[in-house]
């Protein structure tokens, strides 16, 4: 028996770390779930998990300054892949923290609340420096269709 081809879809968003951009991130994600027929509560997770990205690009690569960025999107078979590149700061995720919230807010302490939200969201996420210092993030997520 013949295996049929997956059909593979791809979408790309271009943009600068600049003001509304997380907005224009999360619109782009919702778009092209619907465009991809992915179910709504995968959609939410890749949402978040990309807003938290951006955020840190935006936060980290770039210390608050304006910076390329690049969103794919790329759906094959039941497995949605989206890479974050930016060409700012890399991240060496050994010096992450872990979030410490406790019960005293005074003592609560909230770096690499992102990074964990990426990590609950997505089935899998990896950070690497390509070539020409792009650092790139890539998230996957198993959808199903609506």
């Amino acid at each position: 028996m013949e295996k049929s081809k997956e059909r593979v879809r791809s979408f790309t968003w271009s943009g600068e770390t600049g003001s509304g951009f997380l907005e224009e991130l999360s619109a782009f994600v919702e778009q092209t779930c619907k465009k991809l027929h992915v179910d709504e509560k995968s959609c939410c997770h890749v949402q978040l998990a990309v807003g938290e990205a951006g955020a840190n690009t935006r936060e980290h690569a770039y210390g608050g300054e304006t910076g390329r960025v690049r969103l794919e999107m790329v759906k094959s078979g039941h497995t949605l892949e989206i890479r974050l590149t930016d060409w700012g700061k890399s991240i060496d995720l050994d010096q992450v923290p872990r979030p410490q919230v406790g019960p005293d807010l005074e003592e609560t302490k909230l770096d690499g609340l992102g990074v964990m939200i990426m990590r609950k969201a997505m089935d899998e996420i990896t950070f690497e420096t390509k070539s020409g210092g792009a650092n790139q993030v890539t998230m996957r997520k198993r959808v199903s269709a609506n």
